[in-house]
């Protein structure tokens, strides 16, 4: 669980050690079994060791750098789809200098864009450059804000001219239900961003860039149907259109993935829309100042929410926004990182988590709780991750290699064969043979970016009679799956887990299917 320990000011708490903190899941204490803390990017205490009473040792120790399991993932998600174009390539022009100059050297960034559908604008990485240049393209993209402003704008026109509160709702229903639906698409994409990223070790801090995104979809409307038409009971209507719950499936999805979101509201200071020559002199002019504030507040909500439940922050209505990444860069330099070990594994569940500092003028975030996969689901997570954005390790050895393929009508049936050497697998003695058990996983991406579902058998049970383990120790143990595979270049990255040491192992590489 990564903390954040602020003033009241934001500035970071430093100098805490694990006497601190009291850690909660589901309201009941848990101990805590490692502390880590790192202050203006550098390690400053660590634990050192789980004596065997199971008592907990820490004693400060300085490091050069950090492991690899606390180095930063930032994933900068533009959501086109809510953005326009002037203040996302005003924001981007920002941003690209803020990550140029102020990153660790071993931070590793990736641009995402959410344009309808989900694009990968550059994979990990620590070249700024690379990362500057994906910033520039997007600037050339048409922003979807802008036509979504307008029909917001025509449907306050007719809302003002209705002779009825029949027409007004009319009015208000149809802009709701449309960008209802278009709304629950780009979620969609962003829930999918989650998905891939849930595999992935280390750090992971996601920077969603947006003008705002509503909490109840057109509720300023409804809000004005009220005032045009008091008997209407409009507001009551904008439940309908309420997205709380989807957001806090996000917010699930992200803690469940130790996602820490970071809102920057490219937009700035708002004025109001209706403030304008546009509306000068029309039955428009008393009310809309307030429907426009009504407007702001709703679309700033949920990048709060999903910032705060998740130990993030958001920056909002301000054009200072340098001010708010030295506070995303404060988080990414200041923290301090607790372990427990649950009571529990695999259960499915969705478990609570709070943290208490022993002091009382600090404010503190961290993420408000996780899911509890099974191993057939991690494995599925670290398998896409893989698959994505690379390997992550082989301590097992294991090597891939594929048979010839079969064409099988817009497909070919291509055989995999997972080596798995039986010397690095834990091998159990029993009554004249010894056992072990693997589990694995695989997946392909075809060369248009479209992934296969992960496959995964059950556990195997491997059994070696026991005047033959030395000799078995120096082969191969042989896992061969068929996969279904489009011409052209495909990527197949394979998971295998010693299910009795939990030691795993990630592999992907590439192959050719016929001559295209």
């Amino acid at each position: 669980v990564d903390v954040y320990v602020t003033d009241r000011r934001g500035n970071p708490i430093l100098g805490l050690g694990p006497e601190d903190f009291e850690l909660f899941e589901d309201g009941q204490p848990v101990k805590l079994t490692n502390f880590f803390a790192v202050q203006n990017g550098v390690p400053a205490l660590e634990r050192l060791e789980v004596l065997p009473q199971g008592e907990t040792r820490f004693q400060p120790q300085e490091l050069e750098k950090l492991p690899d399991e606390q180095r930063l993932h930032l994933i900068v998600y533009v959501d086109n789809f809510n953005l326009f174009p002037a203040s996302r390539n005003r924001t981007l022009a920002r941003l690209r200098n803020f990550l140029s100059g102020s990153l660790s050297r071993d931070d590793r960034v990736m641009i995402v864009s959410y344009d309808r559908s989900l694009h990968l604008r550059q994979g990990f990485t620590t070249d700024m450059g690379a990362v500057a240049s994906a910033l520039i393209e997007l600037e050339g993209l048409s922003g979807i804000a802008s036509q979504r402003e307008q029909e917001r704008q025509q449907a306050i026109e007719e809302i003002s001219e209705a002779t009825s509160d029949f027409l007004a709702l009319s009015a208000a229903r149809s802009y709701a239900e449309s960008v209802q639906t278009e709304m629950t698409i780009g979620l969609r994409g962003l829930s999918r961003q989650l998905e891939l990223l849930s595999g992935l070790k280390g750090r992971k801090a996601l920077l969603y860039v947006s003008d705002g995104i509503p909490q109840k979809v057109g509720e300023d409307l409804f809000y004005y149907v009220d005032e045009r038409f008091p008997r209407s009971r409009a507001r009551m209507e904008s439940g309908n259109y309420d997205m709380s719950h989807r957001y806090e499936n996000l917010i699930s999805q992200a803690n469940s993935a130790s996602v820490t979101f970071y809102s920057l509201d490219a937009r700035g200071l708002r004025a109001n829309s209706s403030v304008s020559a546009e509306f000068a002199g029309t039955t428009q002019g008393g009310g809309l100042p307030f429907i426009d504030t009504v407007n702001n507040a709703n679309m700033r909500e949920p990048m709060h929410k999903m910032a705060a439940d998740t130990g993030g922050q958001a920056v909002t209505n301000t054009n200072a926004i340098e001010a708010g990444l030295n506070k995303f860069l404060n988080d990414f330099r200041n923290y301090y990182s607790l372990g427990y070990q649950p009571g529990h594994f695999g259960s499915g569940r969705y478990y609570d988590i709070k943290v208490k500092v022993k002091r009382d003028d600090v404010k503190v975030r961290y993420r408000r709780g996780y899911r509890d996969k099974s191993i057939s689901s991690r494995m599925a997570d670290s398998t896409l991750s893989s698959l994505i954005y690379g390997a992550v390790g082989n301590p097992l050895e294991v090597d891939v290699g594929f048979g010839s393929s079969k064409a099988d009508g817009k497909s070919s049936l291509v055989p995999v064969e997972v080596k798995i050497p039986l010397g690095k697998l834990t091998l159990v003695p029993q009554t004249n043979q010894y056992i072990g058990r693997v589990k694995v996983a695989v997946a392909v991406m075809d060369g248009e970016g479209s992934l296969s579902p992960v496959e995964q058998q059950p556990p195997h049970t491997i059994q070696i009679p026991a005047a033959e383990i030395d000799i078995a120790k120096t082969k191969d143990f042989i896992y061969e799956v068929v996969l279904a595979m489009r011409p052209g270049l495909s990527r197949v990255a394979v998971t295998v887990r010693d299910e009795l040491t939990s030691q795993t192992s990630y592999v992907r590489k590439t192959i050719k299917i016929g001559d295209a």
